[in-house]
């Protein structure tokens, strides 16, 4: 089965480009959805159309394979990107959100597969001012009651910006088990944002990932979260990431084990992201932390890891972010802490 939406036409003499069609499958009441020889089910966000002579790119559309209750849905989300900005002082358009989604209430439901974001259109097209449009987000998730997620979520790269603009932000990536019993599985990465070139440059911030268990007995396993990278500008003007890169296992039963977690790196003088492991009542085993480093002088990122409410951890490693070197002499940074808090 595939769903596919159509792409937006292009604006002309400063106009917009139009929007893409979203892509969407759901599957209910027990069905299930695969091609005829068992293959996924596609699911495609139509790409904005290209926004002219500084106007403003059209948004890909999201794209979503969901199972509903007792469902099953197997497929390959993809959504669409930003357009194009042609022209002076143009924005790219904002790439979609793709998702691959176990029941969203109620019992059971199974969703696995790749769901990846739509990428942000590039800003003005190499001429002044230009800015980029942002990534969407990517996730695997199983909400209801006992639902399964598995696969990969991978958040859009945010746009270049050009001649002074800015570059996009890169969107997040996740995998989650958020209710009771819920189980996800998978690999969650987030986007990378865009450069930015010219005199008073931005560059955009990266995304973050996450993975988390919630829910009372819900099960994270054998995941990797990766944080996106921040843009490179001028001196100065470099960009940073969203957030920090977290694993939660925040329900009584919840179980966390053999999953990693990285930040992404800033670019240039911006402090590294930090990483994350918290637990409230769950349990963290055979797995890892990794702060992000800093390309420059600044701070690396921090890694921690906190225990409470009865939770426990073992064979769980944490480390700091390091610290770059500016290459002309002067201080180089300092290398990112990493903390144990039971």
């Amino acid at each position: 089965a595939q769903a596919v939406g159509g792409d937006g036409g292009a604006g002309q003499n400063g106009g917009h480009g139009g929007h893409g069609g979203a892509g969407f499958t759901f599957v209910t009441n027990g069905g299930t959805v695969t091609d005829d020889d068992g293959a996924a089910t596609i699911a495609q966000g139509g790409d904005g159309g290209a926004g002219v002579d500084g106007g403003t790119g059209g948004n890909g559309s999201f794209a979503q394979v969901t199972a509903g209750e007792g469902g099953t849905a197997y497929g390959q989300s993809t959504a669409g990107s930003g357009g194009v900005g042609t022209g002076v002082g143009s924005t790219g358009g904002n790439g979609g959100s793709a998702n691959v989604q176990g029941a969203w209430s109620g019992p059971g439901g199974t969703a696995h597969g790749v769901a990846t974001g739509g990428h942000g259109g590039n800003g003005g097209d190499a001429t002044a001012a230009g800015i980029g449009g942002n990534g969407g987000g990517g996730s695997v998730v199983a909400r209801g009651d006992g639902a399964e997620a598995s696969g990969a979520g991978h958040g859009g790269n945010g746009g270049n910006g050009y001649d002074g603009g800015k570059g996009g932000v890169g969107f997040s990536g996740q995998v989650a088990a958020l209710n009771g019993g819920a189980t996800a599985n998978g690999i969650a990465t987030a986007g990378t944002a865009g450069d930015a070139t010219g005199a008073g440059a931005v560059g955009g911030k990266g995304g973050y990932a996450y993975i988390q268990a919630n829910g009372e007995n819900s099960t994270v396993s054998g995941s990797t979260a990766t944080g996106g990278t921040g843009g490179a500008g001028q001196v100065g003007a470099n960009g940073a990431v969203a957030s920090d890169t977290v694993i939660n296992a925040k329900g009584d039963g919840d179980t966390i084990t053999n999953s990693h977690v990285t930040g992404g790196d800033s670019a240039g003088t911006k402090q590294g992201p930090g990483a994350r492991i918290t637990t409230d009542g769950g349990h963290v085993a055979d797995s890892s932390v990794t702060a992000g480093q800093s390309t420059d002088t600044t701070l690396g990122g921090s890694g921690s890891l906190t225990v409470t409410g009865g939770g426990n951890v073992t064979d769980t490693h944490i480390t700091g972010g390091n610290a770059g070197t500016d290459g002309d002499g002067s201080k180089g940074g300092t290398g990112g802490g990493a903390s144990l808090t039971v």
